[in-house]
């Protein structure tokens, strides 16, 4: 009964971890780059195809999610100059507004992890 329940808990830890770190559907970030940038029906069409080529070229590189998370991250700059080349000046300097954003909240993460880590030492 007790192994039945682990073998069942470590599934259910298996198979939503997995799709946990999948890589996001292309369609919800060009929807939500349409939400913040008022892309048109052109744009969006480019932004897609932009991100299904990132994540095609990704998912061909390995198994390892660790590959794929190095490639999507050497990938990240291609996507930006290719999302840039899509926009126009008002929207592209919102795009570098969002990723100035974006890194204040990463280095805000990376804080909080490192005083974490610091006071459990403590």
């Amino acid at each position: 009964m007790k192994i039945t329940k682990y073998l069942t808990a470590a599934l259910s830890i298996l198979i939503f971890s997995s799709t946990a770190f999948a890589h996001p559907d292309p369609a919800k970030r060009v929807e939500k780059l349409t939400q913040k940038l008022s892309l048109n029906p052109d744009q969006q069409a480019a932004a897609t195809e932009i991100f299904e080529n990132a994540f095609s070229a990704c998912e061909e590189v390995s198994d390892s999610r660790r590959d794929r998370k190095n490639c999507m991250r050497e990938q990240k700059e291609s996507v930006h100059s290719s999302l840039n080349a899509i926009l126009d000046e008002g929207q592209q300097a919102t795009f570098e507004e969002m990723k100035a954003e974006r890194q204040i909240r990463k280095q805000e993460r990376k804080a909080r992890r490192t005083e974490r880590r610091g006071s459990r030492n403590q």
